[in-house]
């Protein structure tokens, strides 16, 4: 396996570039089906405030099985781990579409779930094993942002359909899973072809039991070896705090409070943070490449109190769309920090699936945390202005706890960037 520094000669980066950022583009479309998931369930099949909770909560907690996910790829190739990936993280959700109740829906979209969780592992090892530590902010931006704009056509799309027709999502959900297996096929292709993955060599029979655990004591033994690493996870985790409690609560907002359509909920939301986020994403990954991880995902976490806030005063989808716009731009450096952080800190190509499956799971960890705080919080006071505040507070503390370790760190963090 090539070693990091190396760099990426034969085929030419750019073409590989390229095929990698038409593949993200159509394998993100997905994204916006589990955005407008939880007011569809609302409007569609008669959700309260928990059933919404219960599919905005999902995807966060089923991420706390990456690092098994993780597990089975190290003894896998690429072709089957993506082709898994499809089968069990995209086609139920695409299933989804002739669900007729609302647990029918929950199912698919709980298989779908934690197929999805597979994702980060992989795009963790590809962008470690195709891009030199020099220019992959920069090749990361480029694709982020090309899978952005593939969640931004989505969104806008699914928004004006469902305002024709309330029943078109049982066309575009089986629809969009057909695009998404094209995209990663594509990504198949490029892996196969430029960035193999090797299955582990064939080990030795073990215990069920060591078989489910051993993950999570690999985890542990990571987190404890690696003291920067288990800090910056630290900080990540308080950041998620506060997006966790905006994630819950902004269908309510938008739907009890607001009183949106499927279109306005679709375009203010979804339309205009990928928006500001692609707007943003190859300035902040050419940032990246100079200051560093943890430096831009300081500067991201600071500048996000200004979303929860900025929500507990919108008034219209006029209101929404700009603090959208705002949080499209923070979150491009936080993207950047959430996958290259870990993938930096990993010291290897070897190790980089590894530590960004450890930082997947953890995100399910304080999704079980932190959506439900922010749910009864919200069901105890009837308003949505504590745990908006609560959320600003913990943006600000994740900003500080990350200058914290850039300052008792710089001579470590210096080799990561």
């Amino acid at each position: 396996m090539a070693a990091d520094s190396a760099p990426f000669v034969a085929p030419a980066p750019r073409g590989v570039l390229a095929w990698h950022i038409c593949g993200a583009v159509l394998q993100s479309a997905g994204g916006a089906v589990l955005w407008i998931l939880p007011l569809l369930v609302r409007k569609q099949f008669g959700a309260d405030d928990w059933l919404t909770f219960l599919i905005t909560v999902t995807p966060a907690v089923l991420f706390s099985v990456s690092i098994f996910w993780h597990e089975l790829f190290d003894r896998w190739s690429i072709a089957r781990a993506l082709t898994v990936y499809w089968l069990i993280g995209v086609v139920p959700l695409g299933v989804c579409g002739w669900a007729r109740e609302y647990w029918q829906l929950f199912i698919g979209y709980f298989i779908a779930c934690t197929g999805a969780a597979a994702w980060s592992p992989i795009q963790g090892a590809l962008m470690r094993r195709l891009y030199d530590s020099r220019t992959r902010g920069r090749a990361f931006g480029l694709i982020n942002g090309a899978g952005l704009l593939g969640v931004m056509l989505s969104a806008w799309f699914i928004g004006a359909w469902l305002e024709r027709s309330t029943e078109s999502f049982r066309v575009f959900m089986p629809l969009i899973a057909v695009i998404q297996g094209v995209g990663i096929g594509i990504l198949a292709l490029i892996a196969l072809r430029h960035a193999p993955f090797p299955p582990t060599a064939a080990r030795e029979r073990e215990p069920i039991l060591r078989r489910i655990t051993q993950p999570l004591l690999r985890m542990r033994e990571v987190l404890k070896a690696d003291p920067v690493f288990f800090r910056y996870e630290r900080a990540f985790m308080t950041y998620g705090i506060g997006w966790m409690i905006c994630n819950a609560l902004l269908p309510i907002l938008a739907d009890r409070n607001l009183h949106f359509t499927y279109a306005q909920y679709a375009h203010a939301t979804q339309v205009f943070t990928q928006i500001g986020n692609i707007a943003m994403a190859y300035p902040l990954g050419r940032l990246l490449d100079r200051i560093g991880a943890v430096r831009l995902s300081s500067l991201s976490f600071a500048a996000l109190a200004l979303y929860p806030l900025g929500l507990l005063f919108s008034r219209n989808s006029v209101d929404v769309a700009i603090v959208s716009l705002v949080y499209g731009a923070c979150m491009a450096g936080v993207q950047h920090g959430w996958l290259l952080g870990p993938v930096a800190l990993a010291g290897s190509a070897e190790k980089a699936p590894t530590y960004v499956a450890i930082h997947t799971t953890l995100v399910g960890i304080r999704g079980i945390v932190a959506q439900g705080l922010g749910m009864m919080i919200y069901r105890a006071t009837g308003s949505i202005t504590a745990p908006m505040v609560i959320a600003a507070a913990a943006f600000l503390h994740s900003a500080w706890q990350m200058r914290q370790l850039r300052a008792a760190t710089a001579d470590r963090l210096a080799l990561v960037r």
